[in-house]
This record gives C-alpha cells, sequence and structure tokens, in this order.
C-alpha cells in the first residue's frame, strides 16, 4: 500500500513543470500562508487574499492528497490509505488538520511532506474496520 503511494508522489513529482514539496515544513509554510489568506465566500467558495504562489502549493497538494484518500483496494474492502474523510469535509478542514499536526509534530518537520500529512488525516480521521 505504501508502495503504490511512493509511486503516486514520484510521479507527481517527476514532472519537469511541476514543483514538489519534499519537506514538511515546506509544506506547512506554505499552508499557514493560505490559512492566514483564506476568505470564504459564497456557498463552498472561497478567495484568498494577498495570496503569494506558495499559498496555491498548499492547496494543490491538499486537494491532490484529499484526492488520493478515496481510492479503495481492490476488494473495497476499505480505504487504500487508511483515510476516511466524512462526506461533508471541505479541503480547507483538510488544511487545518494537516497544519495542526505538524505543529504539534516539529521534530518531524524534516520529514517527507506527503508522508506527515498522510499521518495528520490518518490520525483525525481513521476508517473504523
Amino acid at each position: 500500500m505504501r508502495f503504490v503511494l511512493l509511486v503516486l508522489l514520484a510521479v507527481l513529482c517527476w514532472t519537469p513543470s511541476a514543483y514538489c514539496m519534499d519537506a514538511a515544513n515546506e509544506l506547512q509554510g506554505s499552508c499557514e500562508q493560505f490559512l492566514r489568506a483564506y476568505r470564504p465566500s459564497g456557498n463552498q467558495g472561497f478567495s484568498l487574499q494577498a495570496s503569494s504562489p506558495g499559498v496555491w502549493e498548499c492547496w494543490g497538494f491538499i486537494t491532490g492528497l484529499q484526492q488520493l484518500t478515496v481510492v479503495a483496494d481492490e476488494q473495497h474492502r476499505g480505504r487504500l490509505l487508511g483515510v476516511c474523510t466524512p462526506p461533508e469535509s471541505t479541503g480547507v478542514q483538510l488544511v487545518r488538520v494537516v497544519v495542526t499536526y505538524l505543529q504539534r509534530h516539529p521534530e518531524n518537520l524534516h520529514r517527507s511532506a506527503g508522508v506527515m500529512a498522510l499521518a495528520a488525516l490518518q490520525e483525525a480521521f481513521p476508517c473504523q474496520q
């Protein structure tokens, strides 16, 4: 299962024009910028006040990971990555979960952004067996 995640992250990071966050501290900084700039607007919409390009890196990373979390195993017994977000959860909620987790675990900020973000989501939204 972890091999599939590593392959998917490698493919996402291999494209020449794509920027890939290596360490969790980069993700934390980008997502903290996102939350400072975030302004809800309308029904499920938002705008970013005084945004920088780094803000969108967080959003893209988290929403990409959000899409990966719904991948089911071949027998459809459960989620492949062990994350079961409620249907009403939002991308902004996931950003907050990841930032909070990273702030609680500064000793791991040197580790992979993908591994740490996944750990945050697994802790917050474990699948019930």
